[in-house]
């Protein structure tokens, strides 16, 4: 998310974001505790798991070069399958984090509820995006927000019941972004965010 973004909603822990003239509110500060809670789980799990890999390493060059003791380089190599469990869930978690920033940055610039247009600018699939906004709502990083199945669209909580249409239609076109190079697709005369570097292009 670009700096510009996070100070605008820093202080009131609210996205706003217009949408066919309807000013739609996006609750971040209800999802704080959630992400600062996820985040430092997710920096404990590396850390840990950094330390335990490492000493499985060293403890798996020992026993090979000098012990040779197959039960000391089985359990070294069962220290080396946890830390790298650890390691692996902590930047699961540090990725997740990080795309629900992207999400809601498309939303509250782009105003963009539907799943395709979601999916298109973060390059992913739509059952990827259905499957991860999902989990993601389970887990309360969302607390304002369902997803509509049928017209694979997110709904947030007044929506509908002021008539914005959920599920426009994009015409797309390639963009090569400015800052690192990187190409992408976006809806035409739309801003997005870069996936790679977090360039608004």
């Amino acid at each position: 998310m670009d700096n510009s973004l996070e100070e605008s909603i820093g202080e009131s822990g609210v996205v706003l974001l217009q949408k066919e003239g309807v000013e739609i509110a996006i609750d971040r500060k209800k999802s704080r505790g959630v992400i600062i809670t996820q985040g430092i789980i997710g920096k404990i799990n590396s850390i840990i798991g950094y330390s335990v890999g490492g000493f499985g390493i060293i403890g798996l060059m020992l026993e090979v070069t000098e012990n040779r003791d197959p039960f000391g380089a089985g359990l070294a190599f069962f220290f080396i399958v946890v830390g790298g469990v650890l390691v692996y869930n902590g930047l699961r978690i540090k990725n997740r984090i990080k795309r629900f920033k992207h999400y809601v940055s498309l939303i509250s610039i782009q105003g963009i509820t539907c799943l395709e247009g979601l999916a298109v600018n973060t390059q992913k699939s739509i059952d990827f995006v259905r499957q991860d906004l999902q989990e993601m709502i389970n887990k309360r990083f969302f607390k304002n927000v369902s997803i509509d199945v049928p017209n694979n669209a997110i709904i947030i909580k007044g929506v509908s019941e002021q008539g914005v249409n959920p599920n426009p239609a994009y015409n797309m076109e390639n963009f090569i972004c400015p800052r690192c190079g990187a190409p992408g697709i976006r809806p035409v005369n739309i801003s997005v965010i870069c996936e790679y570097c977090g360039a608004v292009v």
